[in-house]
């Protein structure tokens, strides 16, 4: 018999004494109350008792000292016994407690390895493979908020969209600022899946969970510049102009991204005085980025060729646009972005020399990857 079950009997034990001395001194002090009294001028009987008030107290506070007493004894034997096996119980809660968080490094790691050779098989464009090394790790950790959040970027990159929303789903972060993060991508997510399938529904998604993650976090640019892409995918210009006019005075630094979009539409538009303005400062932008040699550094080769090609420089537009083809992971990315951008341009009152060689480049290269 271990400690546990011991402590249980005797606690039993100790209750069942609780009742029992309590139905005893009830019993007493009943028969104390209702016992008739013998009186010196009424007739004697043999079942009376002659005592007073006083009396009467004495007795009932001996029997509910006595009870009291007897408790405290038994009280004191249920708590030793208890307190004699809670360094076994405790020793088990402990191990148990341990195994659990060892199975969950087991899980944790095992995930880590996952994402790492999906992420390597990913950069040799073995898409199928990496899909299902990173299902594997979200199987192992299902809910767990930063790795749907990292592997929804992976399922975007890849065109697999109804799995980054799923993935999404489950990151839920308390911090309002991590949230709204969430609900950014969940939003590019939806619009990937509007173009895609060209359903109504995935728009009004899409805008819904911007306009939150903007209301989440108004400091937050990259969500001000969803916006804009959204509007200007809808073909909804000026709307786009005043999301991505917002995201400029929020962004801490120039970005190249955001300029040269409304330099874009401002191009589109016939301003084109206003809209070199704009190309002029997306160069700078662009510039800076490169030096800086961020992951997704081929977004800023695109800015800064354009910007090369607005200047007249289409040789060096063309030497950028060419680094930037070979630094890009995905045709996706060149379709849904760069060949847009340039299609609008196209269409523009003022023609831009050049244009024409650059898309052609660009669809030859969407076409072979």
């Amino acid at each position: 018999m271990n400690s546990e079950m011991k402590a249980r009997i005797a606690l039993a034990g100790y209750w069942l004494t609780v009742i029992f001395l309590t139905a005893s001194a009830g019993a007493i002090i009943y028969k104390l109350i209702f016992w008739p009294l013998c009186t010196s001028s009424g007739p004697q009987v043999s079942n009376c008792t002659v005592v007073d008030s006083w009396t009467i107290a004495g007795v009932t506070a001996t029997v509910l000292g006595v009870s009291a007493t007897l408790l405290a004894i038994l009280g004191a034997l249920a708590v030793a016994v208890w307190w004699t096996g809670l360094e076994e119980r405790v020793s088990k809660q402990i191990a148990k407690l341990v195994e659990e968080q060892k199975q969950e490094l087991y899980k944790t790691r095992e995930a880590l390895i996952y994402m790492s050779s999906g992420d390597q098989l990913l950069s040799q464009k073995q898409v199928t493979e990496a899909l299902e090394d990173f299902k594997k790790a979200k199987n192992l950790l299902p809910k767990d908020p930063h790795l749907n959040y990292v592997l929804s970027n992976y399922f975007l990159d890849v065109g697999d969209y109804n799995t980054a929303i799923a993935a999404l789903n489950d990151a839920q972060f308390r911090d309002v600022v991590d949230q709204a993060k969430v609900q950014r991508k969940l939003g590019l997510a939806y619009r990937h899946r509007w173009e895609d399938l060209k359903r109504d529904q995935d728009f009004d998604l899409a805008l819904q969970y911007l306009k939150d993650a903007a209301i989440s976090n108004p400091n937050d640019s990259k969500t001000f510049t969803l916006l804009g892409g959204l509007y200007r995918r809808k073909h909804e210009y000026d709307e786009a102009l005043h999301w991505y006019d917002r995201a400029r005075h929020i962004d801490q630094a120039p970005s190249s991204y955001t300029l040269g979009h409304i330099a874009t539409l401002l191009w589109f538009q016939g301003k084109v005085s206003e809209a070199r303005k704009y190309f002029y400062e997306t160069e700078a932008a662009a510039t800076a980025l490169i030096k800086k040699r961020p992951s997704e550094v081929y977004w800023y080769y695109f800015d800064l060729g354009l910007t090369q090609l607005v200047a007249g420089k289409i040789d060096a537009a063309k030497l950028s646009y060419e680094k930037a083809i070979q630094m890009t992971p995905f045709t996706s990315q060149l379709d849904t972005t760069i060949l847009e951008d340039l299609y609008l341009i196209r269409q523009a009152p003022q023609p831009m020399p050049g244009l024409d060689e650059i898309i052609k480049l660009i669809e030859h290269a969407t076409a072979s990857m």
